[in-house]
């Protein structure tokens, strides 16, 4: 990309993006002798990975026009190659057997919780080691709803979801390239040392310092459906929070209590059923298709006898209500008018703009 003539004080910054999502690690433009700017992307093994493209962004104090043009300089006598390895589990342990209690419900691990790595057991857990905690699980053969909605890492591939990753050069300046499909994947591996063979019965396993690795780099890439945007611009916040998209721990805590919401992250009908005298909680997470921060989704319900809380203010049916939903959630609880047991159809969609 060559602006023609002068920028007029207008920065350039060259991002990695995909449809949903701009990595805001940045490249800037440098200002040629004669005052252009200008912003060099190798189109061949640089972008061995399809699905992302190079983004400008154009930023200035001012308004102004800058015209610029997108050209190819040469055929390079030299490209750099994509040099594939790949990653090879070494810390796996067959827990298959290792099955949390039938009773007890597995809990999305909140982005700011406080963890360290059990060094005795070699996982990470959530506490500290004066005050351990639950041990933290990953999704592999299960959804991974804050990463996948109902996909999981298992056949994520069949939407094209790549398990490679760039990790830096060697001194030629070739680009090293990490693939993790044969350390995941059990129809990958030829020896049968993949993650997904050694899941438990819930389709998890314990997080290790080579899955927590493996997990940085992926949502490095691949933005979490309700991450917080204040931890995608941070660097260090992004590193040490985003990987816990797809991660658990395993409580007795009853699910769809106010502790213990059910968790919505799709639109459509969803199911509402509350016992005598009681409430069901839900914490509404839908992103938005386009990765929006903000999206306004209509919840109904036709039932006269369904009753929904919101904000403190509760609704009797039939109801349509338009609420936004950010990066933060809408929790809502339903029971019934006549506080006897119930089940309820309630729909979601998006609101009108």
């Amino acid at each position: 990309l060559l602006t023609i003539g002068s920028a007029n004080d207008v920065v350039i910054d060259r991002f990695d993006a995909n449809d949903f999502y701009i990595n805001p690690d940045k490249t800037t433009a440098l200002i040629h002798e004669n005052g252009a700017s200008y912003s060099l992307v190798n189109c061949g093994e640089a972008y061995w990975n399809t699905v992302w493209r190079a983004t400008w962004r154009f930023t200035s104090e001012t308004a102004t026009t800058v015209k610029f043009v997108v050209v190819k300089i040469a055929n390079a006598e030299w490209s750099p190659m994509a040099i594939h390895h790949d990653a090879v589990p070494t810390q796996i342990k067959n827990v298959t057997a290792d099955n949390p209690p039938a009773s007890y419900t597995a809990m999305p691990v909140d982005y700011n919780a406080t963890y360290y790595f059990d060094e005795w057991n070699e996982v990470y857990r959530l506490g500290t080691k004066q005050n351990p905690g639950e041990v933290i699980y990953v999704a592999i053969d299960t959804a991974a709803t804050r990463l996948f909605g109902e996909k999981k890492f298992t056949n994520i591939q069949e939407d094209g979801n790549n398990l490679s990753f760039s990790v830096g050069t060697d001194e030629q300046g070739n680009y090293l390239i990490r693939d993790y499909h044969s350390f995941l994947l059990a129809s990958e591996s030829a020896d049968g040392n993949a993650y997904e063979n050694f899941v438990n019965g819930r389709g998890t396993y314990p997080v290790t310092k080579e899955l927590r690795e493996f997990l940085q780099l992926y949502t490095q890439k691949n933005r979490p459906m309700d991450i917080p945007q204040s931890i995608l611009d941070n660097a260090t916040e992004r590193a040490e929070k985003a990987w816990l998209a797809p991660c658990y721990f395993y409580s007795e805590i009853e699910p769809g209590t106010e502790d213990n919401p059910f968790v919505i992250n799709q639109l459509g009908n969803f199911e509402a059923s509350p016992a005598d005298f009681d409430f069901v909680y839900f914490k509404l997470n839908y992103m938005g298709e386009d990765g929006t921060l903000t999206t306004k989704v209509k919840i109904s319900c036709d039932d006269t006898n369904a009753m929904i809380t919101i904000d403190g203010k509760t609704y009797q049916g039939p109801f349509a209500i338009e609420v936004d939903v950010d990066a933060m959630g809408v929790l809502f609880k339903v029971s019934s008018a006549n506080f006897m047991a119930a089940n309820f159809t309630l729909n979601l969609s998006l609101a009108a703009n």
